[in-house]
């Protein structure tokens, strides 16, 4: 289900006195976890990062949401007593080559959070724009984290009519003063501020365009913002690589590789006939990988397989497994459910949807042979056509909850032939860094680990396990260690938690487990404490913003950890590696946010 917020639209303006088309607004926190992959939802995860940075050093409490409406604007405002920032898609298209401008848009709107413009402006509602009224109900909106007003007009089955969204016209002193703080979280966050720069001279571009933006209306251009700006950067006597620094895109170029790849486009109606291309298709969906599409980790089939990530409040996954085996010479794709709080029959109709996608994506409709065999409880052989079949499979239902549909045929001599070309250079270089930068991770931790080793002496062997997860072997002269290590920064790969297992083989043949990445272990528990995320193990951009400090102690483990302005802390007790997780709510006192063992 789609995460959005539906808003109609009506504009009642000075500026603009006629009635605008309908716009969409969406949370950008729903955009960024939406399961479905799009320019949009990497944009949204950029601009969650960006935002989320600022938003730290600014301390302020405030929403950002994203419209669909064309005009070239951005604008703070309040929504009750919630705190909201509006970014609309036109000025996105305006800035999407320009990273820096869009902190700067960012930042800027935040600073009349900070600087309390919006409180002041609205004593006096004479430049007023009423950029909309919240007439729609929500539709799939998770925003249980938010309390208040902002939850009251979007977040209810049926809104608050008459909740407005008010864009306030601000003076230049405010103008530049907003620009002056955004500057600095700029610089702090380590963005160029020339992006303040260039968003100066597009403002003052669009002074003499005939298509002017409502932005100008609402945000006052001039000269001397720029040059106040320029005596900022020249006062920071910031470094010149910074400063000459090429301008970034929004989204980032690994971010539309990686959508490029995401792109599924059948060559066939045979979604048998290109099973490395289909592997496409189950990333589109929005799943993570298990396994990447290559040799199978053991034996000599080549596959792929893909999962939802899960946490507690979900209700099913989906899965999906395409592989081609030289020794059976067989080709198969099997779809599956686990409904964890399903009925049967719920987990069956949500598999038949799925079944049914697939068919529709290579313009076919799935048979009613299938639709009919789904309704039984057995497991059953669906078709059967010579050298091909499918099956319905619901015999782990009771002890697994999961239920599923598989096609399996006679691979061709060409998909036989040509596994062993399946693996792109590209790619091999790519899984070679990658196991490179995990191996070099279960060194550092056997080095940390206090068994005083050299690790250069030592000899390593992998084993892929699953998709960026492997099984590091390090042994010397006189010992041997075992690593489980997976690729936690990959927001592409199902990890499931953060920091790796690490364990030593003693003389007498026992595997003792040795304490590893806890700093990594810590920021896992606390994301997963505080995420707004509910459908994913691991918030990924929540993770990049935790800062995290060591603290000597000889019988414990602590971290400390700031997070949103936010104080924690995480103590690991050295006797039996409990721990507890809390947070700082006043001078000298600690609140429990959660406790454990950590493994």
């Amino acid at each position: 289900m789609k995460l959005k917020i539906l808003l109609f639209i009506v504009c009642i303006t000075v500026y603009f006195p006629s009635i605008t088309n309908a716009a969409e607004y969406y949370l950008v926190d729903n955009l960024a976890s939406e399961n479905h992959e799009s320019v949009l939802k990497y944009q949204a995860i950029e601009l969650n990062e960006i935002y989320n940075n600022l938003l730290e050093l600014s301390g302020v409490d405030a929403t950002l949401i994203y419209s669909t409406d064309s005009d070239i604007n951005a604008y703070a405002t309040g929504l009750g007593k919630e705190k909201v920032i509006v970014i609309y898609d036109g000025l996105l298209a305006k800035l999407e080559n320009d990273r820096d401008a869009v902190a700067a848009v960012l930042g800027h709107e935040l600073a009349h959070h900070k600087l309390d413009h919006i409180r002041k402006g609205n004593r006096n509602k004479k430049g007023m724009t009423i950029v909309g009224a919240i007439l729609g109900a929500a539709v799939g909106a998770k925003i249980g984290h938010k309390s208040g007003d902002l939850a009251g007009s979007i977040g209810n089955d049926v809104v608050n009519v008459g909740a407005g969204l008010v864009a306030l016209k601000f003076s230049r002193t405010q103008e530049m003063k907003a620009d002056k703080l955004s500057m600095a979280w700029m610089i702090e966050a380590g963005y160029n501020p020339k992006g303040m720069l260039r968003l100066q001279n597009m403002l003052g571009a669009m002074k003499t365009n005939k298509k002017k933006g409502s932005i100008l209306s609402t945000h006052p251009t001039s000269k001397e913002r720029y040059k106040a700006a320029e005596k900022i950067i020249v006062k920071a006597e910031l470094s010149t690589e910074k400063l000459d620094k090429h301008m970034q895109p929004l989204v980032s170029k690994e971010s539309q590789e990686r959508l490029n790849a995401s792109k599924y486009t059948p060559k066939s109606n045979d979604f048998l006939s290109d099973p490395k291309a289909l592997c496409s298709y189950f990333a589109s969906l929005g799943m993570k990988a298990q396994f990447q599409w290559g040799p199978a980790p053991q034996g000599d089939a080549y596959m792929c397989q893909y999962a939802d990530e899960f946490g507690s409040s979900d209700a099913f996954v989906r899965g999906a497994r395409v592989s081609i085996d030289p020794k059976s010479m067989n080709v198969s794709v099997g779809l599956s459910i686990q409904g964890f709080s399903l009925v049967r029959a719920e987990a069956v109709d949500i598999l038949k949807e799925y079944s049914n996608a697939m068919y529709s994506i290579h313009n076919q409709s799935m048979p009613n042979t299938y639709l009919e065999a789904m309704t039984s409880k057995e497991s059953i052989t669906i078709e059967e056509n010579g050298d091909a079949f499918s099956t319905y499979d619901s015999k782990n239902w009771d002890s697994q909850r999961v239920v599923g549909v598989s096609w399996i045929r006679q691979a061709t001599d060409n998909q036989l032939t040509t596994l062993t070309e399946s693996v792109s250079k590209e790619e091999s270089i790519q899984r070679a860094n990658v196991l490179s930068k995990l191996e070099n991770r279960c060194l550092l931790a056997v080095e940390k680990s206090g068994t005083s080793e050299n690790i250069s002496e030592f000899k390593m062997t992998s084993q892929l396990l699953s998709a960026s997860r492997y099984l590091v072997s390090l042994e010397n002269q006189n010992n041997s260690y075992t690593c489980q290590v997976c690729d936690d920064t990959d927001p592409n790969v199902n990890c499931g938690t953060m920091g790796l297992m690490l364990s030593y083989n003693d003389k007498e043949g026992n595997q003792i487990s040795l304490p590893a990445e806890l700093d990594r272990k810590c920021e896992f528990y606390l994301q997963k404490s505080v995420s707004r995320l509910s459908n994913s193990f691991i918030d990924h951009g929540l993770v990049k913003r935790i800062k995290t400090h060591e603290i000597l102690n000889d019988k414990r483990y602590v971290y400390t950890h700031e997070l949103g302005g936010h104080s924690y802390r995480c103590v690991i007790r050295k006797k039996d590696m409990s721990f507890k997780l809390e947070r700082a709510i006043s001078d000298g006192q600690w609140q429990g946010v959660s406790a454990g063992v950590m493994l």
